[in-house]
């Protein structure tokens, strides 16, 4: 078992510290293959400032925020074990929401909710009702074992004996109701599934030992005076859940027992036996031969190692750096690593200097790369993915580049990477005398997918209708994002969809979530109970820290606080905010390549993102939609892919009505159709 990657090798015997460590160490190098993290559905990790091994983490799929913190080191055996809390903080929107208590409810909706939860061990309010299990970390004297134990419940359920009533007198919760139900075992086992996949990739071989035990659990009753006391359930049981590496014959299996087990089973790789048909597709069986696991073509979406690259224009002065600095932020606390090219007009860069990961900069100087440096930026490009494997790179073009002479190049470069978007950054101060005076200035907007309008702060409302009109009339298809400090989220511009709603927000939703339980929560005695019962509650948040900051580098500038206003009082400027949604939707059955992009020039509402992947009838088989402002792309997937054909809208103030409408309707197949039509 190979565990220099996450055990320091200098170290002869492992320590606390050690213990505590290793479930972030295994994650930070697993996901330096930026194809496990794809394939996972890893987001990222912040590590919070104390106590020693605690963080918060994100997975695909799960919008609100895990947390792990310790809970406990014996390190003198020969097998060492760390125990961790396990949380989940759930966002207001998500549809775990309706199973959390009115308590759990406005401790979300305070102000400063995502403040505390980006540090949650320093705020012991928020250690009880959002835990969903624990975790216990063994590691061997020797480094030849490693296990990980997962000890959670189906559920965890408060029962209101005398119910819950709203000031109005409306039915909260009925008497003997259920107060809260949250799926313990499902949100830690999505968690338990990943750290397991990225130990298996580091100790190079797959699990050598599993083990589950199982007993009836307990939900909480709370009575009407407020106290609380646990009672069997017959609908609800314990789990207890091992998976190990390395000379599994080492561990104690009384160590994995679960206390009144009434159900156990144990594999080990030993007997020669198939593992467990539940477990048996887990990918934590294979992720430490990636290479052939992605050759079978199940996974495309991790296949591809290329990095996106994104294309920044705008004309002198217009805030494109600030914006970079905005991706790169974007990028840190997704746990990703975004590298950029700069392009300036001299001997020098001086920009580069401005980019806070300057060192992970290319700069292109002594020319513009449209014209006098046509050739150079593939030479930068490798040179940047061979030293840093990055998983997006920054074009930043000098203020007088035109992206249309850039176009030619870029399509020789898809060997290298993926283009994504070509953004125009524009400065509403000065555009129309720039549009005025330089051709340069009017190609760009034209040439851009999307139009970042910036320093909207500085012109009152009938300029920046003028300036509105002009960028229409050059370029009617790309979306006009309006900003002041370069302020968007980086998620629009990159497509990336799990950061985005998936339905119209609410407005306010701390108020709007406030306004229904306070009352209820008056009903109950007001404040959060502690003791045993807060163990058994869920919540939701909103974005923790993937809301980001914008940098300005000029006089007078400021930094937004993150979690209100900035400094000189300006509002954060969020994208849930300006109605920006992402609407998923089947590809229709009997779809040709005319008929797809008639449906697309048609497509109503404002989306000026469209990806996914398609199965067309007069195709190769499926291949790669993207769709940014006017551009159009199909492209064949690099492995084969199996799965369902999907479109994704990503836009704003979208209506998923009127785009199931517009697009589920059947189609009439092409003439040499392969796929029958459906009814």
């Amino acid at each position: 078992m190979q565990t220099d990657h996450i055990f320091p090798p200098s170290r002869l015997v492992p320590q606390a510290a050690d213990l505590l460590r290793l479930v972030q160490n295994a994650l930070v190098r697993a996901c330096m293959d930026t194809r496990f993290k794809r394939l996972v559905g890893w987001r990222g990790f912040a590590v919070c400032p104390e106590p020693i091994g605690a963080a918060t983490l994100r997975l695909t799929g799960r919008p609100g925020i895990y947390g792990i913190v310790p809970d406990g080191c014996d390190a003198d055996g020969e097998i060492g074990f760390a125990r961790f809390g396990l949380h989940y903080f759930p966002l207001v929107g998500e549809p775990l929401f309706e199973s959390l208590s009115p308590a759990a409810a406005v401790l979300i909706a305070a102000p400063e909710f995502r403040a505390r939860v980006r540090n949650f061990p320093a705020h012991p309010e928020l250690i009880g009702p959002f835990a969903i299990g624990v975790l216990t970390v063994g590691f061997g004297r020797h480094k030849d074992v490693l296990s990980l134990t997962l000890e959670t419940c189906e559920h965890h359920r408060v029962v209101s004996v005398a119910g819950l009533r709203a000031a109005d007198g409306a039915v909260v919760v009925p008497p003997g109701g259920v107060e809260q139900d949250v799926p313990a075992r499902a949100l830690a086992e999505d968690l338990l599934d990943v750290l397991a996949c990225a130990v298996t990739a580091c100790v190079g071989e797959p699990p050598r030992l599993l083990h589950a035990d199982s007993a009836p659990a307990d939900e909480i009753v709370r009575e009407a005076d407020g106290g609380w006391h646990a009672r069997r359930c017959d609908d609800n049981r314990r789990l207890l859940r091992t998976i190990a590496w390395g000379e599994v014959g080492t561990l104690d299996l009384d160590h994995l027992r679960l206390d009144g087990a009434t159900a156990t089973e144990t594999w080990t790789a030993a007997t020669g036996a198939p593992p467990p048909a539940t477990v048996a597709a887990a990918l934590w069986w294979r992720t430490h031969a990636l290479d052939a696991l992605l050759a079978e073509g199940a996974h495309p979406e991790a296949a591809d190692r290329r990095p996106s690259l994104i294309v920044l224009c705008g004309f002198l002065g217009s805030g494109k750096t600030t914006l970079v600095n905005q991706v790169i932020e974007h990028h840190r606390n997704h746990d990703q690593f975004v590298a950029v090219i700069q392009n300036e007009i001299g001997a020098e860069s001086v920009d580069a200097h401005l980019v806070e990961e300057s060192d992970s900069v290319e700069s292109l100087d002594e020319g513009c790369i449209c014209c006098t440096l046509a050739g150079s930026l593939a030479k930068g490009a490798q040179r940047l993915i061979d030293r840093y494997h990055p998983e997006r790179i920054v074009l930043e073009t000098t203020g007088l580049a035109n992206p249309m002479n850039l176009v030619d190049e870029l399509a020789t470069l898809s060997d290298l990477v993926r283009l994504d978007v070509m953004v125009t950054v524009v400065d509403a101060d000065n555009v129309l005398a720039a549009l005025a005076t330089s051709a340069v200035a009017r190609e760009q907007i034209r040439g851009g997918d999307v139009l970042v309008l910036n320093k909207c702060d500085l012109v009152d409302a009938a300029a920046l209708a003028a300036v509105r009109g002009h960028l229409r009339a050059l370029n009617d298809r790309a979306p006009i994002l309006e900003t002041c400090f370069a302020r968007i989220h980086p998620a629009l511009l990159l497509g990336d969809v799990d950061d985005l709603p998936d339905a119209a927000p609410v407005a306010d939703p701390a108020a709007d979530v406030a306004a229904h339980v306070a009352p209820a929560l008056a009903c109950c005695g007001g404040a959060h109970h502690a003791g045993a019962a807060d163990h058994h509650h869920e919540h939701h948040h909103e974005h923790d820290h993937h809301d980001h900051t914008a940098r300005e580098h000029h006089p007078g500038s400021h930094r937004d606080g993150g979690d209100g206003e900035g400094a000189a009082g300006h509002a954060r400027h969020d994208h849930r905010a300006d109605g920006f949604v992402a609407i998923r939707l089947p590809q229709p059955p009997g779809l040709s390549r005319d008929a797809l992009f008639e449906r697309l020039a048609g497509s109503p509402g404002r989306a000026f993102r469209i990806k996914g992947i398609v199965d067309l009838v007069d195709g190769p088989g499926p291949e790669a939609l993207q769709c940014v402002g006017a551009r159009r792309e199909l492209a064949p997937l690099p492995s084969v892919y199996e799965g369902a054909p999907f479109l994704i809208f990503i836009g704003q103030d979208l209506d998923r009505a009127a785009l199931t409408a517009h697009w589920l309707p059947a189609v009439a197949p092409a003439r040499d159709e392969r796929v029958p039509v459906r009814a």
